[in-house]
């Protein structure tokens, strides 16, 4: 949501790959609303408003919230990107997985810069 550059980036990325026989989508959405059998959401620093109502649907759908802003977890989101010496790292709301009846693998959690909330 909001971000034109990541979408092209993220096509780019996912052309011609497969996880379990599936291929992957890449889809643009300008509302919550439009927003249908999501996996993941990423939601740009331009769209943050749209945070609450996301959080919502993401509690009812089990979908990730990816942003990319400074507050990006106290605002809600479950994996928020950073940059960190001009490398793109992220860090991870163990208590927003968990609302979101979301898990995520040690290994993901092991490169994660930060993670908050406590895992049970």
């Amino acid at each position: 949501m909001g971000s034109g550059e990541i979408k092209n980036e993220l096509e780019g990325i996912v052309a011609q790959r497969v996880i379990n026989g599936r291929s992957i989508e890449i889809y643009s959405a300008k509302t919550v609303d439009q927003i249908k059998d999501a996996h993941l959401v990423f939601v740009s620093h331009k769209r943050e408003a749209l945070l609450p109502a996301l959080i919502l649907q993401a509690r009812k759908d089990a979908f990730i919230i990816v942003t990319e802003s400074e507050n990006g977890l106290s605002n809600g989101s479950t994996i928020n990107l950073r940059l960190v010496d001009n490398k793109i790292r992220f860090e991870i709301s163990l208590q927003s997985a968990k609302e979101n009846n979301i898990t995520f693998s040690s290994r993901l959690l092991a490169i994660a810069i930060s993670i908050k909330g406590a895992q049970d």
